[in-house]
């Protein structure tokens, strides 16, 4: 794509991510159930969705998702914790941890560890567990391309069965990386679609298929009941699955629809939205450490006392602030230190690719 990036894909990273913080800040059940039906799985498709195989050897793919994943897990995942158990150590002893016990939550994370405040993290290993799983994959289907499908099935399979197999949660969130794949085969099968007519028409938007998409994965959401890929909780094979495609395609297909009109991709909220996609693992690394900063900084638990008929809108309220403040930390480090946010060189401008 040279210097050019596919706008609606920055969209969908948007969506994701502003749906993680608010759910971070506190949201009705309901809410919190269509939520985490697919708010992480959406960041797992959009990667396959990118994956090219012929782009890089083995090697060298690998050297750079490490780069771009495991240092930051581990620069934030210890920062945080030392932070934390910091203060905790000086504030409140009685909810302080062992040092050492700090520095092995952070270098043997297992997918149920809260490690603090840190525990957001899970996610960066997670997803280098599931890019390296699947680049093998795609290698050595290589010549029968047909295969991928039913060996993502098979992997998300035995992951969903992993929590009732396998009583102790593997390190790294690698146990999550098995039901994460079949979202990545699905993001990277979709662009495959996209060298078709049918997948071509599929990515103008059909208007059409949106209410039918966006029903669907709530009501399947609704149905399965509370999920969280993190804690390996699942509901229904099927009704996880189900619910979590339909909404991943609807958000994907509703910012294809919203990339094809040039006014918004260029007007101030199109392009902060683009922004916000484009630093997405700095505002995850960042947003519960802010979040907590200012719970801590303000009498929060004081003013939600005070309007208990209205605590859900003072933490959606508490939720945009924290975007803002995590989006305007994750550009800073995106100039000065672009590295811990996963990038190769500071943040350059670039010339947004819409649909037309």
């Amino acid at each position: 794509m040279g210097t050019q990036r596919l706008v609606f894909l920055d969209f969908c990273k948007f969506f994701g991510i502003a749906f993680m913080v608010w759910g971070h800040a506190g949201v009705p059940l309901g809410v919190d159930t269509y939520l985490h039906s697919f708010h992480m799985p959406i960041f797992f498709f959009v990667s396959g969705y990118l994956f090219q195989l012929d782009r890089y050897s083995f090697p060298r793919f690998v050297w750079g998702r490490a780069r771009s994943l495991l240092i930051p897990y581990l620069v934030f995942g210890i920062g945080l914790c030392l932070l934390w158990n910091g203060y905790y150590t000086l504030f409140s002893p009685e909810q302080a941890v062992p040092w050492e016990d700090v520095f092995l939550r952070v270098l043997w994370m297992s997918s149920s560890d809260s490690s603090l405040f840190a525990a957001v993290q899970w996610f960066l290993p997670c997803l280098f567990f599931t890019e390296v799983a699947f680049y093998l994959l795609a290698l050595c289907t290589r010549r029968l391309p047909w295969l991928l499908a039913p060996i993502a099935v098979g992997f998300s399979v035995l992951g969903v069965g992993a929590s009732a197999w396998f009583p102790t949660p593997w390190p790294w969130g690698l146990d999550c990386g098995l039901s994460a794949i079949a979202f990545y085969s699905a993001g990277y099968g979709l662009r495959a679609l996209g060298k078709f007519r049918a997948g071509r028409w599929l990515l103008s938007g059909p208007w059409y298929l949106l209410p039918v998409l966006f029903g669907g994965g709530l009501a399947l959401s609704l149905w399965n009941g509370y999920v969280n890929l993190r804690l390996l909780l699942f509901g229904n094979y099927f009704l996880y699955y189900g619910a979590a495609l339909c909404s991943i395609l609807f958000y994907v297909l509703f910012s294809a629809w919203m990339a094809r009109f040039p006014r918004f991709v260029s007007c101030p909220l199109g392009r902060w939205m683009a922004c916000v996609g484009r630093n997405t693992l700095g505002i995850l690394v960042l947003n519960q450490a802010v979040r907590q900063i200012l719970v801590l900084a303000l009498p929060w638990e004081e003013w939600q006392a005070a309007a208990p008929d209205a605590v859900y809108w003072m933490d959606g309220a508490m939720a945009f602030v924290v975007l803002w403040i995590s989006f305007g930390l994750s550009l800073l480090l995106g100039k000065l230190a672009p590295w811990l946010v996963g990038k190769k060189r500071a943040v350059r401008q670039y010339r947004p690719k819409h649909f037309s």
